[in-house]
């Protein structure tokens, strides 16, 4: 049996947090050596996942709710030698940081998967020039990193990483469609029949750009007065989007839903799928989208810049946020025809996992 410590020390559940959930079911089914020790704090919705699916190839150490302190990595460390780890997996810079500290105290080997970049996912300049540095220091500490995007692996050989650490590994996407009635229902409790639906799904924070949505809304109302706006997600923007969308008078066509365990049923109900984020370095909803039927508009930015040569005529980037409006004008008046069934299968669970343990191999046996 493989003993890997997963390590997230976030406090809010993103595309990292279900890249972590998903990947410990996968394992479960298609890699039943693997047995998963899990860092996180009690309060991220991860931990309440996982601990309510049972698992049987889980455990958990829990970290209070902020900070690490250098009694948590003493307790590690002894954690790890008595659990006799053997690969450490980080998620997050703060992840990576507190990874290799553990792996030049103890024997275990450390992977990163880097979900995000520094400089797009840290606005404030002097926290981002301090993980930009930390990072760097700890390049030899690392023995591989996992790039969920081309984009990403560019990213990286810029900023000078050893190429030989370096393996571009696209997340695994699951979706589950829902049944007709339960979609009726839920229409019906939202006013959405006979309404064309927009919608996204994200934390609501600034670097989603959520007010552009609200904006988009207000020109598409011009148009159509009965367009609603279904918003999945939380996040410490929540309080100025609903302001703003009384600012817009687009208050009765917005429609925030707050975070859903399952979103997939409120993206269904949507004729298109909007993604105004600044940057993704992976785009899960978005795969999310057209997996389920779904066109996508979204900025010419990051890894949606590649996914849009994989699934032509699925993913829209544009330059620019004035072209949203007649590109998602354009979209609701021609229907969406393409063929589902084409879509390019790259975001395969059962690869993803393959991958992902091969690389745990190679670890524990370059020891």
């Amino acid at each position: 049996m493989t003993k890997i410590l997963m390590i997230d020390i976030g406090s809010h559940f993103g595309g990292a947090e279900k890249h972590i959930f998903d990947l410990v079911n996968e394992a479960e089914k298609k890699f039943p050596s693997l047995n998963f020790h899990i860092v996180v704090r009690k309060s991220n919705r991860l931990y309440d996942l996982l601990n309510n699916k049972q698992n049987s190839n889980v455990e958990f150490y829990l970290l209070k709710e902020t900070g690490i302190e250098f009694n948590d990595i003493f307790r590690l460390v002894k954690y790890i030698k008595k659990q006799n780890i053997e690969v450490m997996h980080a998620h997050t810079v703060a992840s990576n940081i507190l990874g290799c500290i553990l792996s030049l105290l103890t024997k275990a080997k450390v992977v990163t998967t880097i979900h995000g970049i520094i400089n797009y996912d840290y606005p404030n300049r002097l926290k981002k020039t301090i993980y930009r540095i930390l990072e760097r220091s700890l390049l030899k500490l690392n023995n591989k990193y996992i790039c969920v995007s081309k984009f990403v692996y560019n990213d990286l050989m810029k900023n000078h990483y050893n190429k030989e650490k370096l393996s571009i590994i696209y997340n695994g996407v699951i979706v589950k469609k829902s049944n007709p009635e339960y979609l009726e229902k839920l229409r019906r409790k939202y006013g959405l029949n006979g309404s064309k639906v927009l919608g996204t799904v994200a934390r609501l924070e600034k670097v989603k750009n959520i007010q552009l949505l609200l904006e988009i809304t207000k020109e598409i109302k011009k148009d159509n007065q009965d367009v609603k706006v279904l918003i999945v997600g939380e996040g410490e923007q929540k309080h100025k989007l609903k302001r703003y969308t009384e600012e817009l008078n687009i208050q009765n066509n917005i429609i925030f839903l707050g975070f859903k365990e399952n979103p997939y049923p409120y993206i269904e109900l949507m004729d298109i799928y909007v993604q105004t984020s600044l940057m993704e370095t992976f785009g899960l909803t978005v795969i999310e989208a057209v997996k389920l039927g779904k066109q996508v508009t979204c900025f010419n930015i990051g890894a949606l810049t590649e996914f849009q040569t994989l699934m032509p005529n699925r993913i829209y980037a544009l330059q620019e946020k004035s072209n949203f409006v007649p590109k998602i004008k354009h979209l609701l008046e021609e229907g969406n025809d393409y063929n589902k069934d084409s879509i390019n299968d790259l975001f395969n669970w059962e690869n993803c996992i393959k991958e992902i343990n091969s690389i745990y191999i190679k670890m524990v046996k370059d020891e």
